[in-house]
């Protein structure tokens, strides 16, 4: 057992936040030989000479070796090493990532043509990382089936004695960011 370095480990429950991230601590040359290790240019190598990275949310293994540079006085064992589990987890939805959906207030009843019932659909903030939003707006109208589009949020007739059509809405995260929310309008 080599008692003169720490092995790098995996980093886990890092949180998505749309940039590379190091999944690995790095390892280090510990002890009285350190000095020696360093000197020789003895360094913790990975396939890219560089803690590995990542961006999206996921489980992720990395593979290192200790490359002894111009030392020759330690053996340590030349082929790679995998550590395995190194994770970025869902980032959260905010309130500010999300603009509300606004209801059609001006609807005029007309014969067997149903009116869509959302004027402005919600908005979602883009997830830098992937170049699209954080995840998708889906709608239910009384409880009934979830749509993503909007020309299906519809309603054709009127509702006796001042009741209002019950929209439900939630963002469905686009896997690097949870779901938002049980909202309605």
């Amino acid at each position: 057992v080599n008692t003169d370095f720490t092995a790098p480990t995996a980093k886990t429950g890092l949180v998505y936040n749309e940039a590379e991230q190091e999944i690995a601590t790095a390892g280090a040359f510990i002890g009285k030989f350190a000095a020696e290790l360093e000197a020789a240019g003895a360094k913790f190598q990975y396939p890219t000479d560089s803690l590995p990275t990542a961006t999206a949310v996921g489980t992720y293994d990395f593979i290192w070796k200790i490359d002894l540079g111009t030392s020759t006085n330690f053996t340590y064992p030349s082929a790679y090493t995998t550590v395995n589990g190194a994770t970025i987890v869902e980032a959260t939805i905010t309130d500010a990532d999300v603009t509300v959906p606004v209801g059609a207030t001006d609807l005029k009843y007309i014969l067997d043509t149903p009116q869509q019932l959302i004027k402005t659909g919600a908005v979602v903030a883009t997830d830098n990382g992937k170049g699209a939003p954080k995840g998708v707006a889906y709608y239910s109208v009384d409880g009934g089936t979830w749509t993503d589009d909007l020309t299906k949020v519809t309603g054709e007739h009127v509702k006796a004695n001042g009741e209002k059509y019950v929209i439900s809405w939630y963002i469905k995260g686009n896997g690097n960011y949870v779901d938002y929310g049980s909202e309605t309008t």
